[in-house]
């Protein structure tokens, strides 16, 4: 006679397993749709506020975003208005789209020098990445950021 448990433990295996298995990734398979180079001269970085006294903050740029991902998942993005963006990216549960947390470093504008989070995803033959500021920082003015682009492989 099977201990209860046993059979309990069991058949929650089987029902586990095919939702088990599709979460699991190879680790040279992870990033593998995002590895490259990648390109755009239409991306877009944005800041807004909803205080009059930030509005000197306000910006809407347009232009070059290039650089890479790499294998291990380590991001690395350049703009034409002197902002990296560099960082390290998680899969969610599939791969269709993966997280990142970084920095945004060395733009013109300082209040956007700071740490980031964001998302990429395929869509075809295009990589989209968009970030944007954290939603709890302390200590930073109340102005957001939105960094969105949609970037070919070169």
């Amino acid at each position: 006679m099977k201990r209860p448990t046993l059979a309990i433990a069991s058949t929650l295996a089987m029902l586990a397993g095919p939702a088990w298995s599709q979460a699991q990734y190879a680790n040279s398979d992870t990033f593998k749709p995002l590895i490259g180079k990648w390109q755009t001269k239409q991306g877009r970085i944005s800041s807004f506020t909803s205080e009059a006294s930030f509005a000197p903050y306000i910006t809407d740029w347009t232009g070059l975003i290039y650089g890479a991902v790499m294998p291990t998942g380590q991001i690395l993005f350049k703009s034409g208005n002197n902002c990296v963006l560099s960082g390290f990216a998680a899969p969610l549960a599939s791969n269709g789209l993966w997280t990142f947390n970084g920095k945004l470093e060395g733009c013109q504008h300082e209040h956007m020098n700071q740490r980031v989070f964001g998302n990429m995803r395929r869509e075809g033959h295009a990589l989209v990445l968009e970030a944007s500021d954290l939603p709890f920082a302390v200590g930073r003015p109340p102005v957001s950021y939105y960094l969105k682009a949609q970037m070919t492989p070169y």
